[in-house]
């Protein structure tokens, strides 16, 4: 359950006021709108708040990688993808890509040597 006090009702309302455009005026009057004695002592500590600590931009790269982990959104790279297998399924998935690759391979050696036969047969069949 969520219930703001007035405290924190008023300390928000000074915090936007100093942050906005009106600036430590507007902290003023926002203060005087609440009950000044509760929201008196916190001024100075508002005031140093705002001196300490300045706004920063952050990078593209930070905000673009803080929106991937919030929103989960995966990296679409194979790499990625294989990382995030099982390790059973990367080692059939390693096997199977190298049984691929050999049979690529030898379906072309295969070719290239039937052709040559070929070659070699019609060559032989015109000089007879």
């Amino acid at each position: 359950m969520n219930v703001e006090t007035p405290l924190d009702e008023a300390l928000h309302a000074m915090t936007e006021a100093l942050l906005g455009p009106s600036g430590e005026t507007g902290m003023h009057r926002s203060a005087r709108a609440h009950d000044p004695d509760l929201v008196e002592p916190f001024i100075p500590i508002l005031l140093a708040l705002r001196s300490m600590f300045t706004p920063v931009e952050p990078s593209h790269k930070f905000v673009r990688d803080l929106r991937a982990d919030l929103l989960g959104t995966p990296d679409r790279s194979v790499v990625a993808r294989v990382r995030a297998m099982p390790p059973r399924v990367q080692w059939a998935a390693g096997v199977f890509a190298v049984v691929g690759a050999v049979w690529i391979v030898l379906r072309w050696l295969t070719g290239i040597a039937s052709s040559r036969a070929e070659r070699d047969l019609e060559a032989t069949s015109q000089e007879a």
